[in-house]
């Protein structure tokens, strides 16, 4: 934790912090929903035109493949953003649950039927519901609190914050890949 008190991911952005240490609530929701809505669009140009063999290579042992990336991005507004968000909209104080990375990691055989286009659609469409989820509340939802054991008190703005901000880590690292996909197919 840092004198501030919030927590830290490593790479020096704030994960989660009291609302009362987040200038403006409306300024942060709002810069949450533009990052949030921007991120489809961003991973589609990045995607356009590469070949499936290379996107499912993977960069270094223990590194992820550009396909496995975009996986990541819809298993988590799918199925670890959607539903905290409701929670915490819907209950009095929650206790959020720790996530289990390798839970989001690990992939289904099945999995290997879909596209990389049918997977960015679907973290659109995803991204899309939680986008008006998130437009739908208003100033009396943005302090509501929750609880996480690993994190301690925060607040429904604190989660918002996080989840805008989710992307661009890895839409960082998709670019990368892309790129050099790009320049090794060059002829």
């Amino acid at each position: 934790m840092s004198p501030s008190g919030s927590l830290s991911d490593g790479a020096g952005s704030c994960m989660l912090r009291n609302v009362s240490d987040i200038p403006d609530p409306i300024d942060t929701i709002r810069q949450s929903v533009e990052a949030a809505r921007a991120g489809p669009p961003k991973l589609r140009e990045l995607c356009d035109g590469l070949d499936s063999t290379d996107c499912a290579r993977k960069p270094g042992v223990g590194k992820l493949s550009l396909f496995e990336h975009v996986w990541h991005l819809l298993d988590m507004e799918r199925d670890v953003f959607r539903p905290r968000l409701r929670q915490v909209l819907a209950e009095e104080n929650p206790v959020l649950q720790p996530l289990d990375i390798e839970e989001h990691a690990v992939r289904d055989e099945n999995d290997s039927k879909y596209n990389l286009t049918e997977i960015i659609t679907a973290w659109e469409a995803a991204r899309t519901e939680n986008v008006a989820l998130v437009e739908g509340t208003g100033a009396e939802d943005w302090g509501r609190a929750l609880q996480h054991p690993l994190i301690g008190k925060a607040t429904f703005v604190d989660l918002v914050r996080r989840w805008g901000r989710h992307d661009g880590d890895h839409l960082r690292q998709i670019e990368i890949l892309s790129l050099n996909m790009r320049e090794r197919n060059l002829p």
